[in-house]
């Protein structure tokens, strides 16, 4: 899955391990890419309704993405500036 992912979203054709770092009040999630040829960040934010933030980025024609892992499906938006946003619901 985690090929996948790094295909999807970053254009990488290899396995991109994942370290998480929990905190009371935040999680980092970070994606483990040596030798990349371009940075693989995004930042993760959580929404009061992910169907009208989804509506509302189609309206503004901003590229949403939606990718299956295991039993979920994970949601990302990319801005105009190609900046990379991991979307939860609350």
């Amino acid at each position: 899955i985690r090929d996948r992912i790094g295909r999807a979203l970053f254009g990488l054709e290899r396995e991109l391990p994942i370290v998480n770092y929990v905190g009371e009040s935040a999680r980092v999630e970070v994606f483990i890419c040596p030798a990349a040829p371009k940075t693989v960040e995004h930042t993760c934010i959580a929404v009061d309704d992910l169907g009208e933030f989804l509506r509302r980025c189609e309206e503004l024609g901003i590229e949403t993405i939606r990718l299956p892992k295991g039993e979920t499906i994970i949601t990302f938006a990319r801005d105009p500036d190609g900046n990379l946003f991991e979307i939860k619901e609350k």
